[in-house]
């Protein structure tokens, strides 16, 4: 159980390169962001959690109870069980996104870098939780790669279903114009 601002446990980054196996996080916290990871530095880390590690308990004030990974590293999750791992906004096991680094005043730039997200074997998400969006995985506009089939078939039934509220609305439109026509000849 260790507690900080963000990475409960650790935080990775820069060019480093983490493998964990069969390890347990439980009850860590972070008043900001990834309750018991944080993958989070502007260059090409990977970290790769696999062969039954667990999230238990884990915390996190704002983004991933269990594991946060933004800016432009590599997360590779396998055979990995989370439990009750919660979240102050998004992700309750796991939030994958972009990060956004604001330079100074005088140069006014901004960039955004996405996170990469692999998922793959055996997982576990049980009762995770967060308070806005993604209970179990919230991923903003960066990438998942071997996300689970379950996932991909939310993706299509969700797609099966605007193609069909779309036929039906415009099946409407097109009998309100017919009735209307025929409203006119008479």
């Amino acid at each position: 159980s260790n507690e900080s601002d963000g990475g409960g446990a650790f935080m990775l980054g820069g060019t480093a390169n983490a493998t964990l196996n069969n390890v347990t996080f439980e009850k860590n916290q972070a008043s900001g962001r990834g309750g018991a990871i944080s993958a989070r530095q502007d260059a090409g880390y990977t970290l790769t959690v696999q062969e039954k590690s667990k999230f238990v308990e884990n915390s996190a004030g704002t983004y991933g109870g269990a594991i946060v990974n933004v800016y432009a590293g590599t997360v590779n999750v396998t055979n990995v069980d989370f439990e009750k791992n919660s979240a102050g906004k998004s992700g309750g096991a796991i939030y994958n996104g972009e990060a956004i680094n604001y330079g100074s005043s005088s140069e006014g730039i901004m960039s955004t870098n996405h996170g990469i997200i692999n998922i793959s074997g055996a997982n576990n998400f049980t009762n995770n939780t967060a308070k806005e969006l993604g209970g179990a995985i919230y991923n903003e506009g960066a990438y998942i790669g071997n996300a689970p089939a379950y996932l991909d078939i939310c993706v299509k039934v969700v797609l099966v279903a605007l193609v069909f509220y779309c036929m039906i609305v415009m099946a409407y439109i097109l009998l309100r114009r017919t009735v209307t026509e025929e409203e006119d000849i008479k």
